[in-house]
């Protein structure tokens, strides 16, 4: 009886440490239309813990729609940890000089999920309960990618946040991302075939640009 008891409640503690302590505070869009070949904050996860302290182990995504995790068109997808470390939690600003990169997948094909690993000595403490971590996913797509042209969209959903107590969280966020940028076209046929001495402004080059996903302005 004594043993059927201890098993109980060494159950209880492990089903209470895999559930209870890793908490999703918030979850936000950061950006929508994203250029090509640009880093861009796409999300920003605030985390805190309700039981024991842990480290993050790993951000799991997918992604469905004109472009998904195939033929490179995710060139890659990272995550920063909010800073900077005089600031507990982070400041909730995107920067490539205050954050720190703790994971990354690059040169990303496949046709299922994404698992994101994450090496980071960050302990998200129980001890600062409102004060929550922050977490920016940076991505950069791929204009060179057979999968993707400008102005198509893509789903990309964070499935899945897990920590190193093995606690986790589950369908996270998804929100839908345009692929922006120019399409320019160079017309060199209005060149004449001389030029005399004097002459002045002489047409040698049309050049067309056209915006595809997003407004751009001068």
């Amino acid at each position: 009886m004594k043993k059927k008891i201890l098993l109980f409640i060494l159950c209880f503690l492990m089903a209470h440490n895999i559930y209870g302590a890793i908490s999703l505070v918030s979850t936000a869009v950061q950006k929508t239309f994203v250029p090509v070949n640009q880093q861009a904050a796409v999300y920003y996860v605030k985390i805190e813990s309700t039981a024991n302290d842990f480290t993050l182990s790993s951000f799991t995504f997918s992604a469905s729609g004109d472009f998904t995790l195939e033929n490179q068109a995710y060139k890659s997808i990272s995550i920063y940890e909010d800073g900077p470390t005089s600031i507990v939690g982070g400041d909730g600003n995107f920067s490539l000089t205050d954050d720190n990169i703790v994971g990354i997948q690059e040169n990303i094909d496949t046709n299922g999920a994404l698992v994101v690993g994450i090496s980071s000595s960050q302990i998200i403490s129980s001890t600062n309960i409102g004060i929550s971590y922050g977490y920016f996913i940076v991505l950069e797509l791929n204009s060179e990618s057979a999968g993707l042209s400008l102005g198509e969209t893509s789903t990309l959903a964070i499935n899945s946040i897990t920590a190193s107590d093995a606690s986790r969280l589950d369908d996270v966020a998804s929100t839908t991302i345009t692929a922006t940028g120019l399409n320019t076209n160079f017309n060199t046929s209005i060149a004449p075939d001389f030029v005399f001495p004097g002459q002045e402004e002489v047409g040698f080059l049309y050049v067309t640009s056209e915006a595809l996903g997003e407004n751009i302005t001068n």
